[in-house]
């Protein structure tokens, strides 16, 4: 009984490689060599680090609402010449993977991605529901919630 046609391929593989490396000379001791240089930290600057603000970006826009705004007014707007967009729009169900392709890199090159959209909504959605009557809310019955 003999190796096994893959085992036998493997080694051949692996004989062919360490001939190859064979070859190259000084590679063992290059391999082998103990660097003791040790890189100092640079520092740009002695001020200590501090964080200033964090920020979510809209692209053009400042506000969530306004990106929205955004991405709605081009949806809308009947120069943006997009077939995959007319069809979404009015007979959805003749869509091709080629036509949402399509489509999400025109959204994508003009800064509508789908997870800033998404991102976009949930939290416009959330500060609605935070900011809407719950503020005025008294009590009422616990088992109902607000009135």
């Amino acid at each position: 009984m003999g190796i096994p046609a893959s085992a036998a391929a493997e080694q051949g593989a692996v004989a062919q490689i360490e001939a190859e490396l064979g070859r190259i000379e000084g590679l063992g001791d290059l391999l082998d060599a103990q660097w003791e240089v040790r890189a100092e930290p640079r520092f740009l600057s002695d001020y200590d680090d501090e964080l200033r603000s964090i920020e979510r970006g809209y692209g053009e826009a400042q506000r969530p609402e306004d990106y929205l705004e955004g991405f709605s007014a081009f949806v809308r707007d009947p120069g943006n010449d997009q077939p995959a967009l007319t069809l979404v729009l009015t007979r959805p169900w003749e869509l091709s993977r080629k036509d949402l392709r399509e489509l999400r890199l025109a959204l994508d090159q003009r800064g509508y991605s789908e997870t800033t959209l998404a991102t976009t909504w949930r939290e416009i959605t959330n500060q609605e529901m935070v900011s809407g009557d719950s503020e005025n809310w008294s009590g009422g019955d616990t088992k109902t919630g607000p009135p």
